[in-house]
């Protein structure tokens, strides 16, 4: 019942609430037509806060249910993203899954894997100046077990973890993501000698 309430909320947020901030930002695109040169910038203001609303209500939906998962499939929703990240970024993008048979994995857990998935390989491509990158999904209970692993620069893991100021790689929010499910995540990298990142997961 949880399940289906999440979908029929990531339904409602698209199909009813993003609908009516797409009106109100046609209405503002024509009144900025008519609006007294002293209005433009109010107006140009709420234009944007009205933007950013889109784009809030669209991150909320995908982060509660990515499409591609009710088309496709855990495996298949990875894949799909492998190959097209392969092809828009010329990078080898190898992807094989063991044990993934039947409905065992709940709607929560695939969607952080998936969600893990996209935010390393993007990763890889931003930042590793790699060419070559296994992605291998396994279930063996109790566990599910994700390994991302690129030849490309690596990095010092530790100086990253304690730096205080950002997170450019969102290793630490992917790591943030794995306990709250309780599982971890570990990233074993130094410079020269590329990046592997293990996510495991109770199933």
């Amino acid at each position: 019942a949880h399940e289906e309430e999440r979908k029929r909320l990531a339904r409602e947020l698209h199909d009813d609430l993003g609908q009516r901030l797409n009106a109100v930002k046609m209405g503002l695109d024509l009144l900025a037509e008519e609006v007294p040169p002293e209005l433009e910038d109010r107006l140009a203001e709420l234009g944007r806060i009205v933007h950013g609303s889109i784009h809030s209500v669209r991150s909320i939906t995908a982060g509660l249910r990515p499409p591609a998962l009710e088309r496709l499939g855990l495996a298949g929703a990875i894949r799909e993203h492998c190959l097209r990240m392969a092809e828009t970024y010329a990078i080898a993008i190898d992807f094989k899954t063991a044990g993934l048979k039947g409905p065992q994995l709940n709607s929560t857990l695939e969607t952080k894997i998936y969600r893990v998935t996209q935010e390393a390989l993007h990763n890889v491509v931003r930042h590793a100046d790699a060419t070559n990158v296994t992605v291998r999904l396994v279930a063996s209970h109790p566990v599910i077990r994700l390994r991302i692993q690129d030849d490309g620069k690596g990095f010092n893991v530790d100086e990253h973890f304690n730096r205080q100021d950002n997170d450019r790689f969102g290793l630490i929010s992917m790591a943030e993501r794995a306990e709250l499910l309780q599982g971890n995540l570990s990233v074993d990298s130094s410079p020269g000698n590329g990046t592997r990142i293990t996510l495991e997961l109770p199933l």
